[in-house]
């Protein structure tokens, strides 16, 4: 119980409205939160194109500045509508894991840890700016 007691907030979205609407709400909702990090904990996954957290290769929410959700479309995916958090919010975390799992992702480990692939390219690659961050690559 009081490992439980130790939680600070779970931020949650309505996924029945309107995409925008969603991704409007759960803006003013972050906003709206007091005190520095935003989030305790962040795990993201890499996608075998590089993508993190709905965050697409060459997808112009790459560069949001000031927003800290946005909406993104992966035209490759049968989910092509998605709602994610921005590089500042999830920046604004005090740790990020990463995961990573399947013979199909290790290229793009090797690339994330030793290529020279831009932020366009490789998104994930913005996420090893953050002063802690770990990296879990399982190929099973």
């Amino acid at each position: 119980v009081d490992k439980v007691s130790n939680v600070r907030k779970f931020y949650h979205f309505n996924t029945r409205d309107q995409i925008a609407t969603i991704v409007d709400q759960y803006e003013k909702t972050l906003r709206a939160q007091d005190g520095s990090p935003l989030f305790d904990l962040v795990i993201l996954s890499i996608g075998a194109d590089g993508s993190v957290a709905s965050l697409f290769p060459f997808d112009t929410a790459l560069h949001e500045e000031r927003r800290l959700v946005a909406h993104t479309q992966n035209l490759d995916q049968n989910a092509q509508d998605r709602m994610t958090l921005t590089f500042p919010a999830l920046m604004n975390s005090k740790k990020i894991i990463m995961l990573a799992q399947g013979r199909n992702k290790q290229k793009i480990i090797n690339d994330l840890t030793n290529g020279n692939q831009s932020v366009d390219q490789l998104p994930a690659k913005k996420i090893l700016e953050h002063g802690d961050v770990g990296i879990y690559y399982c190929q099973n």
